[in-house]
Order: structure tokens, then C-alpha cells, then sequence
């Protein structure tokens, strides 16, 4: 069992760029023309394809792998920083990297669900309603509805007297789970180098 999930691992690992390439290509062009391409551009993007269906199952195994058994979490965790944990320091080092990576995580997890509830809306009040000295207004709110699905923000009634509206996170739901994804292998690969460093 061993030698197979060493070749998923190394699948995992050298199959991202054809998977970012699949992803790059995809956004910026049609699918439906990029799937009915043919000759040596349609067979590339076949391949990519399958690339990405074989890589998705895959990092699902190793994931719930890494979560239900110890002996692979702690195999990915030495493989990935490069430390065998063969002293005191060294396990050391893991831990206290482990348990930056878990804060940092949830104050960037925090920082998008903030961002992404909050609500604000600079204006000017109509002509009508304008009084003496009081030309405009700042509206910030929340925007949290999650069971119902999300809701437009509520919109002043003339769109010219809007100065500045922000709504939500600028991302899209995938890129913000992409991040929250890559967030904490680099944060982890940071905090153990730092403290490599300094010890």
C-alpha cells in the first residue's frame, strides 16, 4: 500500500501544472468551442481533462487519508517540510508551525466571511431631501442570509447618486476555496522555515 500511495503522491504533485494549465485555458476561452476542437489542440485538451478527473478522486483519498490516519498525515507533513522530526527540536518545529498554520487559517477564513457579508454604499442624498450641510451619506450593513441563499443588496432608487458600493467579496466562490486550499500548506512551509532559521 505504501508504493501505490507513493505514485498518487508524485501523480498529485507533477499532474498540478497540466491542471493549472486546464484551468488558465478554460477561463479564458469558450468550452464549448475547446471541447469540440480537433487535431492536436482538442487531444491536449482531452488529456488535460483526464488529467483532472483522475487528479480530483485522488486528492479526495489523500485527504480523508490525511484526516482518519496518523502515520500518512505525519509522512505528507515531513515530506512537504523536509523535516524527519528525528529530535526534540525538530518535532518541535512541526508543531509550532502546525498550530501558525491553524491560526492563520481561520483569521484568513474570518477576513473572507467578513468580507463577504459586509455592505457599504457612499452617496449623495437627491436634490429634493438635501439639506444645509448635509450633501451625502455612508451606509455600511450586513448581508448574511445562509440558508436562503444571498440576496441582492438593497440599492439606493437613482444609481448616478452613488459615489462608491461594495457589495461582497470580489472573488469567485471557487477562487476564495482555492485559496483557503493552498492558504495553510504555505503558511505551514513558512512558519517551519522561519524556525529552522532561527533555531
Amino acid at each position: 500500500m505504501k508504493k501505490i500511495d507513493s505514485i498518487i503522491l508524485k501523480y498529485l504533485v507533477y499532474a498540478l501544472p497540466l491542471i493549472l494549465t486546464l484551468l488558465i485555458w478554460g477561463s479564458l476561452g469558450d468550452l464549448e468551442q475547446l471541447s469540440m476542437q480537433k487535431g492536436f489542440l482538442g487531444t491536449l485538451w482531452d488529456l488535460l481533462g483526464w488529467t483532472l478527473l483522475i487528479w480530483l478522486p485522488l486528492a479526495l483519498y489523500v485527504s480523508l487519508k490525511m484526516v482518519f490516519i496518523r502515520k500518512f498525515r505525519d509522512l505528507i507533513i515531513k515530506k512537504m517540510i523536509r523535516i524527519n522530526e528525528r529530535d526534540e527540536r525538530e518535532s518541535y518545529i512541526t508543531s509550532e508551525a502546525a498550530k501558525f498554520s491553524f491560526i492563520s487559517t481561520i483569521s484568513v477564513a474570518i477576513l473572507f466571511l467578513f468580507l463577504s457579508v459586509i455592505t457599504i454604499t457612499v452617496a449623495n442624498y437627491p436634490e429634493k431631501i438635501r439639506e444645509p450641510g448635509k450633501n451625502g451619506y455612508i451606509s455600511v450593513g450586513l448581508n448574511f442570509f445562509p440558508f436562503s441563499g444571498e440576496l441582492p443588496a438593497k440599492r439606493i432608487q437613482d444609481d448616478s447618486l452613488e459615489i462608491f458600493t461594495y457589495s461582497g467579496l470580489p472573488l469567485s466562490s471557487a477562487s476564495a476555496i482555492l485559496i483557503l486550499l493552498i492558504w495553510p500548506i504555505i503558511s505551514f512551509k513558512y512558519s517551519s522555515f522561519r524556525l529552522l532559521k532561527i533555531e
